[in-house]
């Protein structure tokens, strides 16, 4: 499994979807009073992690795969193939979307030999 990121922050970004990345604000000069610096400190920018590597709840899960959310937990519980979420807080459970393109990956691996061994006969 990958590193957790080690910011509440970090975490809560995230989660943002479909949101456009945040500009860097810029550098804070001498003079810069401390009202103006921490009216700013919401514009700077959180480093966003390379796609594959975002949260997916599970109603996104399901949306991916064409199923219930119900099925998306029924299948974390009982498939030993199907990616374990990962707890980021009490009540609070993801999906890293790299470990479901694995799982995809998997998926069209298993299904291209069963469909190359079928013609062998």
């Amino acid at each position: 499994m990958s590193k957790a990121p080690k910011t509440t922050k970090a975490i809560r970004d995230l989660f943002l979807e479909g949101e456009p990345p945040r500009e860097a604000a810029a550098p804070l000069s001498a003079k810069t009073s401390r009202k103006q610096a921490l009216r700013g400190h919401r514009k700077r920018s959180v480093p966003i992690l390379p796609e594959d590597e975002r949260y997916l709840c599970d109603r996104v899960v399901a949306a991916r795969f064409g199923v219930s959310r119900q099925t998306v937990w029924r299948w974390a519980k009982s498939s030993a193939r199907f990616p374990k979420p990962v707890v980021i807080s009490p009540g609070t459970t993801r999906w890293l979307l790299s470990d479901l393109i694995a799982y995809e990956l998997e998926l069209q691996e298993a299904s291209s030999r069963d469909s190359g061994s079928e013609g062998a006969v």
